[in-house]
């Protein structure tokens, strides 16, 4: 899927056929897309992945920021104080949050696809699952990215108030 216009799926290089449409079939309206639901679903699931990877890249460097505060000597001229410690142990718990979201998504998953395999036999079967299933993964997400934000104003609050 390529974004660069704004819109999942949408590409501005595509020509726009006589009735409006893209070669792929969407709607070249600004103001809404038409789309099916499972590239709605992906899309989402591509975009609370990147959010994933960047939270994940954005705690390991704010806690190598406070590293550096702590053991260096040559810091910019701002002095490690232990009100540093609020966003280390934010840093951390955003972390394990991470962690916690994908080990509770493999796990959950992995049990609900060896129950209905075992059930039908085979993988093409379409099943309903409950939507419950999946609320303390977006409970995690949510929180693991609400803490590092919060964290990194900590962090930035710090650096300000030093400069």
């Amino acid at each position: 899927m390529d974004d660069e216009c704004g819109w999942p799926g949408e590409n501005c290089h595509r020509s726009e056929n006589a009735l409006g449409k893209s070669e792929e079939g969407h709607e070249f309206n600004r103001s809404k897309i038409s789309m099916k639901i499972f590239e709605i679903r992906d899309s989402y699931y591509e975009a609370t992945g990147k959010v994933s990877d960047i939270v994940r890249q954005l705690g390991l460097a704010g806690i190598a920021i406070i590293w550096i505060f702590r053991s260096g000597t040559d810091t910019g001229g701002i002095p490690y104080s232990h009100t540093l410690k609020v966003p280390l142990g934010l840093f951390v718990v955003s972390l394990v949050f991470d962690l916690l979201q994908y080990a509770y998504k493999s796990l959950i998953w992995g049990i609900l696809n060896w129950h209905y395999f075992r059930k039908h036999g085979e993988n093409g079967v379409e099943v309903e699952i409950s939507g419950k299933w999946n609320m303390p993964a977006l409970m995690l997400f949510w929180s693991k990215t609400i803490i590092a934000v919060v964290a990194y104003i900590y962090l930035f609050g710090f650096i300000y108030h030093q400069l």
